[in-house]
């Protein structure tokens, strides 16, 4: 009888630590692989997991060849195969408090998270500017004498401020005219949306974008890590080649986990820089490895990357590819810096990666929305990758190729108006 109960006590202890690190019950992924040390460091296909779902697939370039991590050779997947939808939040906006304050089940997906004490971002309530077409300025609500919000409109001219509590009398804008900073003041009475027009303005036509890529690089990214590479190398060409007159300013910046700074780093970033093809090498020399656990240093990453210069009327987007958000303690740390891009101008546009839960999408849909950013998705339509969860939409976006998607989106942004989506069963590549 106790052979049995230990045979028992051993089957129920494999079962148990066999599961660890593969998924959770909210269906994203517990901890992370590191591949680094298989194979030599390369993985190749008869030695790598399958990408049916069988087995964890978070292996550094999957595929018929063998790919060296730290190699820097372009020898990645052809670009144009992951699949995606971009979902703008502030397009639809009373669905997206529904998702918060509903506390009906199945309906408000996010009310636990959002009023979780560990929650640092706040988008309850929201005042819609619309100053004029092309209008970019600097949009404030003040309450007597004390800022309670700020905002850069984007280049449609339209700010939107968010927050739980929006009291206040005044708003203030501030923008350029002939290099001198004119400020004016409304009065503001509590509306849901108020228009300014502003005689003065004179359009900034700055040709400039700064585009940064932070980019989650731990093991659990694996599955995909190059061919988001494929895809972000695609993106970086096409965009140069598509505003051949505009400068053009490229920085990385790959984080992993507190775990990680002895053994590989924690953050390495390299600075803006005209030259696309120093960055595009530095891109390919990047792979999958460590973590450990389900969160990471998104936190550090993000401090680190506002931190950095950006240029003052340039377009900025920050592009952030991930599949997990910050441990709960750094949560507000976190939405720190993300109010801080949104004072700057900074838009955030998401990549989420396969394994994700609802917590990691409010997260990841609240920095896009409170930014004027946009989520998006990765879709199983292109069967490469483990699963991906669905947003919680009112109405799907168009499933798109990725590298498309962010084209159009970065292209949208910078010129103010964006391209409509491109189905991906339609698009000819």
């Amino acid at each position: 009888m106790k052979k049995v109960l230990l045979f028992v006590l051993f089957v129920l202890v494999f079962f148990i630590t066999s599961c660890n690190g593969i998924k959770n019950f909210d269906g994203g992924h517990v901890g992370d692989y590191d591949y680094e040390k298989m194979d030599g460091g390369g993985i190749s296909k008869e030695t790598s997991p399958s990408l049916d779902g069988d087995v964890p697939s978070d292996v550094s370039g999957v595929g018929d060849k063998v790919y060296e991590p730290g190699d820097g050779n372009y020898n990645y997947p052809k670009a144009g195969q992951l699949t995606a939808c971009a979902l703008f939040d502030a397009q639809y906006y009373s669905y997206w408090q529904s998702l918060l304050m509903n506390q009906e089940e199945n309906k408000g997906v996010f009310n636990k998270y959002y009023f979780n004490p560990a929650n640092g971002f706040f988008s309850q309530k929201r005042i819609k500017i619309n100053l004029g077409e092309k209008v970019t300025a600097a949009v404030s609500l003040y309450d007597q004498d004390n800022l309670v919000t700020k905002v850069i409109s984007t280049k449609d001219g339209v700010a939107y401020l968010y927050g739980d509590k929006l009291e206040g009398n005044t708003i203030k804008v501030e923008y350029l005219v002939d290099d001198n900073l004119v400020t004016k003041n409304f009065d503001y009475n509590g509306e849901e949306e108020v228009s300014f027009v502003l005689d003065d303005y004179v359009e900034n036509k700055a040709d400039e974008i700064d585009i940064m890529f932070v980019i989650d690089t731990t093991g659990s990214m694996g599955d995909e890590i190059r061919y988001l590479q494929a895809e972000i190398d695609n993106v970086i060409n096409t965009v140069q080649a598509e505003n051949e007159n505009t400068l053009i300013r490229v920085a990385l910046l790959f984080y992993r986990d507190i775990t990680d700074a002895q053994s590989t780093y924690l953050l390495k970033y390299f600075d803006f820089s005209t030259d696309i093809n120093i960055q595009k090498a530095e891109l390919a020399k990047q792979f999958a490895g460590g973590g450990g656990d389900f969160e990471e240093a998104v936190h550090l990453a993000m401090a680190e990357a506002v931190s950095k210069t950006w240029s003052e009327n340039a377009t900025k987007l920050l592009i952030h590819v991930a599949d997990a958000p910050s441990h709960q303690e750094d949560v507000k740390s976190w939405a720190n810096s993300v109010n801080i891009c949104k004072e700057k101008g900074i838009r955030i546009i998401t990549v989420a990666s396969s394994g994700i839960d609802k917590l990691t999408e409010f997260y990841f849909r609240s920095q896009s929305l409170i930014t004027q950013g946009c989520y998006v998705y990765l879709t199983d339509d292109s069967g490469i990758g483990n699963s991906h969860l669905e947003a919680t939409v009112e109405e799907k976006p168009v499933v798109e190729y990725l590298n498309k998607c962010l084209i159009r989106l970065i292209n949208g942004y910078h010129k103010g108006v964006f391209a409509e989506p491109i189905y991906y069963k339609d698009d000819l590549n």
